[in-house]
């Protein structure tokens, strides 16, 4: 108060508030001993500290009784700065950071003979980001000791257990060997090179010769790089879905302080066809962000037919299969207005209205089979519904409390809770649910998952919207779409059971991973080796998706015809490929494809 720091005990039952200390020194940092009747506190009370000449004494502990207000300085080390004092659990000790000899160390101060005991000796040091930052945390049950240490251009935490906190004693003549690291004084006998040059003035501007102008902002290109990675490649087997480029480009724009930021992208996901894009603009200048952006983006689909019939071969007559394999491609043009409001560093509310038109390319591949033998094989087009024009809005709660590790995140928890409407020429809701946790026990994360993304309304299923799939290879892996075969699909007819207990309006997934980290730093990974980061991962991904005519049956059937729950596990390895991409090779077993059974997989994304 009035610009002093002293101690005050305010009793929450009745509001009442006590003074505790009152002068003009320091009091700050202040520790309650376990039964509450004295306070450490850290203070510049001593013989160097001078008002009047503004010069202070190192800090020093004080120790203040609660009940009758008298205060002492401890008999520590003299002219050595002490900071973050901590009560052992049993309250007799005193730990505290110190440094006596030019290191700042963890010290424990024995009350009843009043002698110091040194518990670390680092070369760096015990300390925070500052000077007096608090450094030393000490368990009040267990009594095990933790504090923070610079160490390869970073701060780690180090632990010290009750076992080891008894210490080394060291006289308090300890704080003589400090000269040793200590600079030169300001006032030399003889004037130093240095120094005769900050005194010459010549070459440095005048005073006042500087002129000051109103910030514009101007955007200047940050950033070139790759979304994913690019590549070609072919699908073997009956698919004729042949030649997939796939990769992209990435361009931003910032400007120079961060608050306004272009970003622009070009996709490629198949063919021609598949090419999309978008660009948009975000303004961080102040604490409510807002932007908007426009995107073209072609989502690929897929639907199975399987239905008997005759074929002639020659002059005889064969029944056969046909299996129709439908690709169906829907372009979403889309311009959107998006806001976005941190609550705290970890929350945030999101909103954002936007107009987005559908339109639809269908391609449908025929084979047809006597057997497992291909006889004929056909890709046409196939008529497409009128396209769909629809206004949206959308409302979101976001938290992130994670840290991320070179692949996936490894500590914490994430979540996401969105309502949306659409409305125009369909009127439906959409509505997801997304919670992540990470338990860290290192060197390894535990990770779970649960998700649920569906459409509610009166045209939630209308044909011409895209259904939600759990083939995606962020959800269930094993299931994606190019690597069903029409064989799979068995002899049913009108249907393809094994693939369409992947498609519907709602879905619901569960995940769960197990992640250790074997190259990476010091700290992340068994072997150090930066250069290549790489996890290793056991999985089991679960889920399940339905519709209003197909509800969910929460059964475990390898094959079934109805909305079973679908299951797949395996082994994974995580890359992270020079800071560039994170590539995910996989062994996985979908349980609920009879007919795969154990297959190699790669995707490109780092870990949920």
């Amino acid at each position: 108060m009035g610009g002093l720091t002293n101690l005050y005990v305010l009793n929450t039952g009745t509001g009442e508030v006590r003074q505790l200390t009152d002068s003009r020194h320091a009091a700050l940092q202040p520790a309650w001993s376990p039964d509450g009747t004295r306070l450490a506190y850290v203070t510049d009370r001593g013989p160097n500290t001078n008002f009047s000449r503004l010069t202070v004494n190192e800090m020093q502990i004080g120790l203040v009784d609660v009940a009758s207000g008298s205060s002492r300085v401890l008999p520590m080390f003299s002219d050595t700065r002490h900071i973050n004092p901590q009560f052992s659990p049993d309250g007799q000790s005193l730990y505290v950071v110190a440094n006596p000899d030019g290191h700042s160390d963890v010290y424990r101060y024995q009350f009843a003979d009043e002698t110091l005991h040194r518990l670390t000796s680092l070369a760096t040091g015990v300390s925070g980001i500052t000077a007096l930052s608090p450094a030393l945390s000490v368990g009040q049950r267990s009594g095990d000791l933790v504090f923070s240490v610079y160490e390869d251009n970073g701060y780690t935490i180090h632990r010290l257990p009750t076992s080891e906190t008894t210490g080394k004693r060291v006289e308090r003549s300890l704080a003589e060997t400090r000269r040793a690291t200590q600079l030169p004084p300001m006032d030399r006998v003889q004037p130093g090179l240095v120094s005769s040059y900050l005194a010459d003035p010549s070459g440095l501007p005048e005073a006042g010769g500087f002129t000051s102008s109103p910030y514009r902002p101007r955007l200047l290109l940050d950033y070139i790089g790759t979304q994913g990675t690019v590549g070609v490649g072919y699908t073997s087997g009956l698919s004729r879905f042949d030649t997939q480029v796939g990769g992209g480009i990435q361009f931003l724009w910032n400007d120079l302080m961060g608050d306004h930021t272009v970003g622009a992208t070009v996709l490629a996901n198949g063919t021609v066809k598949d090419i999309g894009g978008g660009v948009a603009y975000l303004n961080r200048s102040g604490r409510l962000q807002w932007g908007g952006s426009l995107s073209h983006t072609p989502v690929q689909s897929g639907a199975w037919s399987v239905r008997r019939e005759p074929i002639q071969i020659g002059d005889q007559v064969f029944q056969s299969t046909r299996i129709d394999q439908i690709l169906q491609r829907t372009y979403i043009d889309a311009i959107s207005a998006q806001t976005a409001y941190p609550l705290n560093v970890n929350q945030r509310l999101e909103g954002s209205l936007g107009f987005t038109r559908l339109s639809y390319d269908y391609e449908i591949e025929t084979t047809r089979l006597v057997g497992n033998q291909v006889i004929e094989f056909d890709r046409t087009s196939a008529p497409t519904p009128p396209g769909l024009n629809l206004a949206d809005a959308t409302a979101a709660f976001v938290g992130d409390y994670s840290f991320f590790g070179f692949t996936s995140p490894i500590q914490g928890r994430r979540y996401r809770l969105e309502v949306g409407s659409r409305f125009g020429d369909l009127f439906y809701q959409s509505v997801l649910a997304d919670y992540r946790e990470y338990a860290f026990a290192r060197p390894v994360t535990f990770a779970f998952r649960g998700l649920h993304l569906g459409r509610y309304g009166p045209d939630a299923e209308d044909p011409r919207l895209t259904p939600q799939f759990l083939g995606n290879g962020t959800l269930i892996r094993g299931y994606s779409y190019f690597s069903f075969d029409p064989v799979e699909c068995g002899n049913s007819v009108g249907a393809c059971p094994t693939f369409d207990c992947l498609v519907g309006s709602r879905t619901a997934i569960a995940s769960a991973e197990v992640r250790l980290p074997v190259l990476g730093s010091r700290e992340l990974g068994l072997v150090s080796f930066p250069y290549l980061p790489t996890e290793l991962v056991a999985f089991v991904d679960g889920g399940m998706a339905w519709s209003s005519d197909a509800p969910p049956v929460f059964a475990f059937d390898r094959a079934s015809d109805e909305r079973i729950l679908v299951f797949s596990t395996g082994l994974s390895a995580r890359v992270n490929v020079l800071g560039f991409a994170v590539v995910e090779l996989m062994g996985v077993f979908p349980f609920q494809r009879p007919d795969k059974g154990w297959h190699f997989d790669v995707q490109i994304s780092p870990g949920w």
